[in-house]
């Protein structure tokens, strides 16, 4: 039987469908992917090895694809406090509405609202800031895993170097920790 032959890193990179609900650089944002599936492969767990089964080999590129994706769409602009697009607006709008932040102690809550409240204080949210609370809101998460993918370290201390943020380590595993929580959300919601 003719088996059908696996797609080696560059053309998987080459082969991705870039897809927008705006117009964009198709040269560009494949170059992003491409920039981040390589950083994402280099000697960690999700490297294409040539002696994977077919299911881990799938489940390889699957992981590829959806975090070199979520890297590329991470919106690094400072935004408006008011902006729908504010992460931290989003958290305090739970917080006031009671929902989706229960078991939170009350001291975890007052730091909470008052990183919100000095973030909020320019009138704008750096993307800098939202790397900090991510920061903050991981030092609090007792069920944050501690012992985080090699991809995801990588590429998210790739994306604070790209966006001028000092990568320390607390901020590379927060970023890491975040990927690895939306990225099991979207396994969830594709099964």
């Amino acid at each position: 039987m003719f088996e059908e032959p696996r797609l080696t890193l560059d053309d998987l990179i080459e082969n991705v469908e870039i897809t927008s609900e705006e117009p964009i650089d198709e040269a560009k944002a494949r170059a992003e992917f491409a920039k981040y599936a390589r950083v994402l492969t280099t000697d960690t767990e999700i490297s294409l090895n040539s002696d994977l089964d077919e299911d881990a080999y799938q489940s390889q590129v699957r992981a590829i694809v959806h975090k070199a994706a979520y890297f590329c769409t991470i919106d690094s602009e400072a935004v408006a406090t008011d902006s729908s697009d504010n992460y931290l607006r989003i958290v305090l709008d739970g917080l006031d509405s009671g929902t989706g932040y229960e078991g939170l102690a009350p001291k975890q809550e007052r730091d909470i609202r008052g990183f919100i409240q000095a973030a909020h204080a320019d009138g704008k949210v750096t993307f800098e800031e939202v790397i900090d609370f991510l920061v903050l809101t991981d030092g609090m998460d007792q069920d944050a895993d501690r012992d985080l993918p090699r991809s995801s370290i990588n590429a998210a201390r790739l994306c604070l170097e790209e966006n001028g943020i000092e990568p320390t380590e607390a901020r590379i595993n927060a970023l890491a920790q975040s990927t690895e929580r939306e990225i099991a959300a979207m396994g969830s919601l594709v099964q």
